[in-house]
């Protein structure tokens, strides 16, 4: 029972992994920043399509992208290999008491996510797969959070009245935590070592940010792979690309939520 939880979770084992470069607060309006991650040339093993196969059956997609497909609640993994190395990959997946020390050993950031493990024959075949993966050549267009709200959205999303904003309140906040993970901000985001590389990591911003001003900048951050037009011409072609973070529809309530949980973090 306990190997059947661990394995139908291993959609959350790898939401740690980051593949992209850190970069400074993103802006644009209602354009986006073309951000191209740290090179990386994949390298290849007897091992890959077995760590491929493995990757896909326990439902790592669910949560990771790879190229244009996959989930949106963890990092893209293409280059993760500019990031993380081997031992890393394999503390963090591998099934024991042995890597669970030495992950927490080696990285001392609080889990964001339940983490599943397997066996470390799987484990070790999977990060053969995850090092193969090479850098996007033309980066990533990232829409960040100053993007402008439409007419519609900003009747739809108003802001909760002030006798509701309560950075205080645990539930609160619980709930925030809960929504920040199921939202698909650590996508983009990193709290600590934890999380993605193309947004600013959010380790202290209680410390630095008022609960209203967090409040006011969560709106329609979006992520999408982006093309050699894109990079050619610096600007959208006007075809529709796929997400690999679709624009978020969150209500006023989740936005609150979010942010009362992201003022906690003051360290």
């Amino acid at each position: 029972m306990k190997a059947k939880r661990s394995l139908s979770l291993l959609a959350y084992s790898l939401a740690a992994l980051a593949i992209t470069a850190v970069i400074p607060a993103l802006g644009g309006g209602t354009g986006y920043q073309l951000v191209k991650p740290k090179s990386y040339k994949g390298k290849s093993t007897s091992n890959v399509a077995a760590g491929r196969a493995l990757f896909e059956k326990n439902n790592c997609q669910n949560c990771h992208s790879v190229g244009e497909k996959g989930g949106c609640l963890a990092p893209p993994l293409d280059g993760i290999g500019a990031y993380r190395g081997r031992p890393y990959i394999i503390a963090r997946i591998t099934l024991g008491d042995k890597f669970i020390k030495d992950f927490a050993r080696r990285y001392k950031d609080e889990e964001l996510m339940p983490h599943p493990r397997l066996p470390l024959k799987d484990s070790s075949a999977i990060a053969d797969y995850l090092l193969s993966l090479s850098s996007p050549e033309s980066g990533y267009k990232v829409y960040g959070h100053n993007r402008e709200e439409t007419s519609e959205e900003k009747l739809t999303n108003p802001l909760p009245p002030a006798d509701k904003k309560l950075p205080g309140d645990l539930a609160l906040s619980e709930e925030g935590r809960n929504k920040f993970l199921q939202s698909g901000c650590l996508a983009c985001h990193s709290i600590g070592n934890l999380g993605g590389r193309l947004a600013p990591n959010l380790a202290g911003i209680g410390s630095r940010k008022t609960i209203d001003s967090i409040e006011s900048r969560i709106t329609r951050a979006e992520l999408q792979p982006a093309t050699l037009d894109d990079v050619k011409e610096g600007s959208s072609s006007g075809i529709q690309h796929s997400s690999v973070m679709p624009a978020s529809a969150l209500s006023p309530e989740e936005i609150h939520a979010i942010a009362a949980f992201l003022s906690t973090l003051t360290k």
